[in-house]
């Protein structure tokens, strides 16, 4: 008898618990206009969005972005990058959140004011490994920090440093300029120079 009673009255509180929870999700549903049981899908999904983003190996966010350059065909990491290479390349070392990825969902902002230029190629790595997101873009007039983003999150912001047009020149020295005299066939480098008989060299 002690045994029956106690199941009934755990029926009895069960079935309680079931109707409570019922009408707080259809209360819940008909101020939000949705029923129970999408509210709890939406719920879901946007708590699955929020832990599958995109994200970079390391916390600060910066380690994973490299700059690089190329010129006539050779891809360079030595910085500054000169007022005359070809492009500029930024690479982005990200893991990739489940499902489709492509190549719009990158984006790299040089500025706040620039439109932002879309992902050239993605290499996806295999297993754990990282994932390549590559950019390129033309050289900056001056140097210029630029943020890569994966839809509207960023990931993390780096420095190009370029090497002004200007700045070459105003530290182009002349050392140690050696002067040749051809006779016939032969050139013979100057071993001294008189500045009294100086009158003008020939330009070509």
């Amino acid at each position: 008898m002690i045994r029956q009673s106690l199941k009934r009255e755990r029926r009895r509180f069960t079935a309680k618990r079931l109707f409570v929870g019922r009408t707080f999700l259809s209360v819940f549903a008909s101020l939000h206009g949705r029923t129970g049981m999408s509210v709890l899908r939406h719920n879901n999904a946007l708590t699955h969005q929020a832990l599958m983003r995109c994200r970079m190996p390391s916390p600060n966010g910066n380690a994973g972005l490299h700059v690089r350059w190329e010129k006539a065909g050779l891809v360079l990491d030595a910085l500054p990058i000169p007022w005359n290479a070809d492009a500029v390349l930024v690479e982005a070392n990200v893991r990739l959140p489940r499902g489709n990825t492509e190549k719009t969902d990158f984006a790299l902002r040089l500025g706040e004011e620039a439109s932002p230029l879309p992902a050239e190629l993605i290499v996806r790595g295999e297993g754990r490994a990282l994932s390549r997101i590559l950019f390129r873009l033309p050289v900056p007039a001056q140097s210029a920090r630029t943020r890569v983003h994966w839809r509207e999150h960023p990931l993390g912001e780096i420095e190009i440093p370029v090497l002004e047009r200007q700045a070459i020149l105003d530290s182009l020295a002349l050392e140690l300029p050696s002067i040749h005299v051809t006779l016939g066939t032969s050139t013979v480098a100057c071993g001294a120079f008189v500045g009294v008989w100086w009158r003008r060299l020939p330009t070509e």
